[in-house]
């Protein structure tokens, strides 16, 4: 459980630092539709968000191939998603599938199994590559939309005078304008649209370690009950979070992001916190995993002052306190840096 969360950790940063959208919140976004107004000062711009809509879908495409290529391997049916795959895959391989980071990208191998399971690992490394690639192309196209967008600002106070200047009678003016903004709103809708492919790519990347790491079948479906992977704890550990009212709203916080539900670790976290502020005492590794794992989320969701606020509360509490095992190397690393700094 401690390295597949590690490996989770190690992908959310990597995707982070690849797109600057990859965790927008929202759900499945529709790619919106652009047609053409007749008028070429529109035009101009509204078929380069046109082409970049087509990027899009395309991508939407390569993710869907990627995963029912890794379905198909494994022996499952299109639509299966890849956390499903991953435990199938396991399966035919008798546990034997090996997680290394491959530069910024999981790749997989396996010391056994039959014919089938190598395909599947085969597939699967080969999806890695697609989706790898799709994160990296959509990650370059935010930066366009937004200039797209600007250029549209002006355009409703454009329509009479291009409508004038192509000749169109007044009574083509109110069709016109119709097409001008339903356009100018699918062109600010494509930012929504690409997170939320980014957001699915993310996913599809981070079900790999856990369909691996599970310890259940994983639950397809929207509105799941999701399925806890049983931590590795050992007696009288230091990292076992305590069993306390506390300590279980904290463990919950923890299966849900190794579930990839970074928003829900948050709310469970925040929660966790409010608790903290009623309770008169907290013990030493209540306040480590509390704080320790409010910064993780933070610095997963891009709040990094925030993080650095959680991380140094738990070095008020012990300035000595080390990175608790299975919080990733990412943060071990934020952690340690600015209990160096001494500013806290």
């Amino acid at each position: 459980m401690v390295r597949a969360r590690a490996l989770i950790v190690a992908l959310w940063f990597v995707l982070l630092s690849l797109s600057p959208v990859a965790h927008a919140k929202g759900g499945d976004k529709p790619v919106p539709e652009i047609s053409e107004t007749g008028i070429s000062a529109f035009d101009t711009v509204f078929m380069k968000v046109d082409k970049i809509l087509d990027t899009v879908r395309g991508a939407e495409g390569r993710l869907n191939n990627a995963r029912d290529k890794i379905a198909a391997a494994v022996g499952q049916p299109a639509g299966t998603s890849i956390r499903m795959s991953m435990w199938e895959l396991k399966q035919k391989a008798g546990g034997k599938v090996q997680v290394r980071m491959n530069g910024a990208k999981p790749a997989l191998s396996l010391g056994g199994g039959s014919g089938d399971a190598q395909a599947g690992v085969r597939a699967t490394n080969e999806a890695v590559r697609e989706i790898s690639m799709v994160v990296v192309e959509l990650g370059r196209l935010p930066k366009q939309v937004t200039e797209l967008i600007g250029a549209c600002k002006a355009f409703p106070s454009q329509i009479g005078p291009a409508a004038k200047e192509a000749g169109l009678a007044p009574t083509a003016i109110p069709k016109l304008a119709g097409a001008v903004g339903g356009n100018i709103k699918a062109t600010a809708a494509a930012p929504a649209a690409i997170a939320s492919l980014v957001k699915t790519a993310n996913e599809m990347l981070i079900g790999i370690p856990q369909g691996l790491a599970a310890t259940e079948p994983p639950t397809e479906g929207k509105g799941a009950k999701k399925q806890k992977v049983k931590a590795e704890k050992k007696k009288g550990s230091a990292s076992e979070i305590p069993d306390t009212e506390l300590g279980r709203l904290i463990a919950d916080a923890m299966r849900a992001f190794d579930d990839a539900e970074v928003d829900e670790a948050r709310r469970l976290l925040d929660r966790a916190e409010s608790r903290a502020a009623r309770e008169a005492t907290l013990s030493p590794d209540e306040i480590q995993w509390l704080y320790q794992a409010r910064g993780l989320v933070l610095l997963v969701q891009g709040e990094r002052s925030a993080a650095l606020e959680a991380i140094g509360k738990a070095l008020e509490a012990d300035r000595s306190a080390k990175p608790l095992p299975g919080l990733g190397s990412e943060y071990a690393r934020v952690h340690k840096s600015l209990q160096k700094s001494g500013a806290f």
